[in-house]
Parts: C-alpha cells; sequence; structure tokens
C-alpha cells in the first residue's frame, strides 16, 4: 500500500495536512486523496482493515455525527501530472541524446526518480495532450468563481512562462544553456501544435467546454451595466462579504450579538470539531444564544447562532433576509492551522498590488497618474464597436473600476473617474 501511494506521487508526512499526503503511525494510514474534502483514517489489524473514518485536519479528530458517513474503500488518484511509468522511462532515456538542455532531468526520470518541475516535458513524454474540458461527460456543469481573477492568473500564467522564457535566453548569451528546441526534436508543424495548445484563453476554454456539451456558469462580485444587454441569463444575489475585525474579539462579540438579538440567522462553519467547540464556547461566555449542529438539514432558527463543521473558505452576508454564513476566518481572522488550501502564489513583477474585488465603497485607492481617489464600484461595460452577443460569452465587455475624485473648487460635485482593467496595477 505504502509503494502503491508513492508511486501514485502521494508524500510521505509525519501528520497528514494537505491533499496528496500520507502517514503511517503502526497499523493506522492516513491518506488525504486530492478529490476529498476530508483526509481518511484507515485502521489495520494485521493485513486486513478493521475499519476507516474520514478525519478533520484541524484537530486529527475522526469526524462523527448523523450526517457523516465513513467510506468502505479508499479511493486515492495520482497527485501528479506525469506519473513514471516504463514507457515514460523509456522515452526519457531516448530523448537524453536529443534535449541536452534537459538531459539532467532526463536522466533522472529514465532512472524513475521524480523531478519538480518534469511536468514541462510533458509533451514529449506522455501519449497524447488533451484539453480537460474534453474529458468531462456530456451534460457536465462547469461553474467559474470570480471569472476576473481566473482571466488574470490565466494572462500572469502566461506572462511568467515568457519571463521565465527570456531569462533562459539572457543566461544563455552569457554562455548559459539555451532552452529546449521542441521544434527540433518534435519537427515545426508538431512543436507548433504543442505550443498553441499549451495555453487557452478563458474565453476557448468556455467555447470549447460548450461544443462538448458542458453547461457553463460564472459567479462574479461584479456589477453589471444596466444598459447592457446580454445573450446570457443573469442572476444577481445581494450578498457581501462579511465585516472584517481584525482579530478584535470583543468587537466581533458585541457585533454578532447585537445581530442575534435583532433576530438575524446566523450560521458559522469551522473545519472541524475542535475549532467550533471553543467558538461555541466563545459565544456562550458572552451570553450570546448558540448551539452546535452536526448539518444543516433545516431552515437556521432566526435569533441564534449554530455553528456547525464544514469545508468553507470564506463566508457572506444577505441583509435583506437578515442571513449570514461565517467562518473562523471572518470571525478571527484567521483559519485553523491545518488548512487545506493550496496558498502558493505565482511569481510576479508587481508588489503592494491592489485586488479590486477586495475593496469597499468608500475605501481609498491610490492611482498612478490621477492620485488618491475613493473607491465606488466595480462595473462592467460595452466597448464601442463590439457585439456583446458573440459566442465569447463575454466578447465585447470590459471591466472599469470607479473612482471619486474631490473638486477642485470648494463646494462644487465631486468628480468621477472610471479606471479600465488594464490600469489595476496598483
Amino acid at each position: 500500500m505504502v509503494r502503491r501511494l508513492a508511486d501514485a506521487a502521494y508524500s510521505r508526512v509525519d501528520m497528514v495536512t494537505h491533499r496528496g499526503e500520507f502517514a503511517v503511525r503502526g497499523g493506522i494510514l492516513d491518506v488525504f486523496p486530492p478529490t476529498e474534502d476530508h483526509p481518511i483514517r484507515v485502521e489495520f489489524f494485521g493485513d486486513e482493515v478493521d475499519q476507516m473514518r474520514w478525519f478533520a485536519v484541524a484537530d486529527q479528530r475522526s469526524l462523527s455525527g448523523p450526517a457523516v458517513h465513513h467510506p468502505s474503500e479508499l479511493h486515492a488518484p495520482p497527485c501528479r501530472e506525469i506519473l513514471i511509468t516504463p514507457s515514460v522511462m523509456s522515452r526519457a532515456a531516448r530523448l537524453k541524446a536529443e534535449m541536452p538542455a534537459a538531459a539532467d532531468m532526463l536522466e533522472k526520470i529514465a532512472g524513475g526518480i521524480a523531478v519538480e518541475g518534469m511536468e514541462s516535458l510533458a509533451p514529449v513524454l506522455v501519449d497524447a495532450m488533451v484539453p480537460f474540458v474534453d474529458q468531462l461527460p456530456a451534460g457536465s456543469i462547469g461553474v467559474v468563481i470570480e471569472p476576473e481573477k481566473v482571466r488574470t492568473r490565466a494572462h500572469d500564467l502566461a506572462a511568467t512562462n515568457e519571463e521565465f522564457l527570456e531569462a533562459a535566453w539572457s543566461t544563455a548569451s552569457n554562455g548559459g544553456t539555451a532552452p529546449l528546441d521542441l521544434d527540433s526534436v518534435l519537427g515545426s508543424q508538431a512543436a507548433s501544435a504543442l505550443h498553441a495548445a499549451s495555453f487557452q484563453s478563458l474565453t476557448d476554454t468556455r467555447s470549447a467546454a460548450l461544443a462538448h456539451g458542458v453547461s457553463w456558469w460564472s459567479i462574479t462580485s461584479l456589477a453589471t451595466d444596466e444598459d447592457l444587454v446580454l445573450d446570457i441569463d443573469v442572476l444577481n444575489l445581494h450578498a457581501r462579504e462579511p465585516r472584517g475585525y481584525q482579530g478584535d474579539v470583543a468587537e466581533m462579540l458585541e457585533f454578532i450579538g447585537s445581530h442575534v438579538r435583532d433576530q438575524w440567522r446566523i450560521v458559522v462553519a469551522t473545519d472541524g470539531p475542535g475549532p467550533a467547540q471553543r467558538l461555541a464556547e466563545l459565544f456562550h461566555d458572552a451570553d450570546i444564544p448558540c448551539s452546535r449542529v452536526d448539518s444543516l438539514a433545516h431552515e437556521p432558527q432566526a435569533g441564534i447562532i449554530e455553528v456547525t463543521t464544514a469545508a468553507v473558505g470564506r463566508g457572506f452576508v444577505l441583509d435583506g433576509l437578515k442571513l449570514g454564513l461565517l467562518t473562523e476566518a471572518d470571525l478571527l481572522g484567521r483559519s485553523s492551522a491545518g488548512s487545506t488550501k493550496d496558498m502558493r502564489r505565482m511569481p510576479s513583477k508587481r508588489r503592494n498590488a491592489v485586488d479590486p474585488l477586495q475593496l469597499h465603497a468608500g475605501d481609498f485607492v491610490v492611482h498612478e497618474q490621477h492620485g488618491i481617489g475613493k473607491f465606488v464600484e466595480l462595473i462592467q461595460r460595452k466597448v464601442v464597436g463590439s457585439s456583446a452577443g458573440s459566442s465569447g460569452g463575454d466578447a465585447g465587455l470590459r471591466e472599469y473600476l470607479v473612482l471619486e475624485y474631490a473638486a477642485s473648487k470648494r463646494g462644487a460635485p465631486a468628480t468621477g473617474f472610471s479606471c479600465p482593467r488594464t490600469s489595476w496595477t496598483r
């Protein structure tokens, strides 16, 4: 079992805290498959499996409750895009002479050793490269959360690759090894096809998904221009991010308590039962009505906080319904120590960059040319000369950050300014 997990690119650790890890302690095996919300604890009696249970990363305790159904089998798919199989090792051995710039990496792969960055050689090591959406069954639903962030991330990824390539050629000009030349290995036509298929824009991915029978949903916090007519169905939810307390527990308890007395329905979700119990005790000590629930089988009750366990990153608030879903991070400014989120960030040249999606009306921002102003809202507007009804879904739209500046004369009205997306660098 341990050998098979290692062959599937799982990392052996002392305590499982992230997906793709496993730990062995006597007759107990902990595994966190990349497709599961919680890791699995397998207890052996000799060579036989005695029992299997879900457990929480936050406190390493088994999950319990009427809504928890423990697994009866362990499904642990691979944790890397490339697994070192005999065919991959054979290809790596043949390519060492043809690709001297990657000779060291290929030599390790040919010897059965996984190397960081070997996925960059996937086009020449695997049998075929196919788009992800082509692997989804027809009728699947694709959901893109904050497409503006996804689009920016994709652009940054492509830009970062270009930066790495430029740096490699710069090093080569000073006597270093030149970047890989796929033309000489695969031929110019095959290399061009690989370059063209390496990255797709969000619009191209959406078109491919729709052509494959996969529906496409987007969830965004941006407002839409009322004069803009789209060929898609739009559902507006008047939700907002919860207020932050920057670790001020007394202020948090006072604010939450006032909302509970105002007959709000509030649900608090934590990663594990340990943090849930601590928050419940904190509310009880502050004389705030609170109850622990194993699941949300029914509508939350008004005038009481319901504390449960769930894998929720950030919460939301619906003022009109007096309904709020809050997390440990929302209330205390931090999440549990063993968060399963992958917090690695891409390299970037920018420093002190502002995320417009985290701004609130009235926040002060600094524009590179126009100076200090107040943030008003984020909107989408139609670009003159383009068609909003194209197959790309968001073609013809451009995102703007609306800022307000003080008037040049005392008593005069403030001046509005719409800043296009390309200026969101500071």
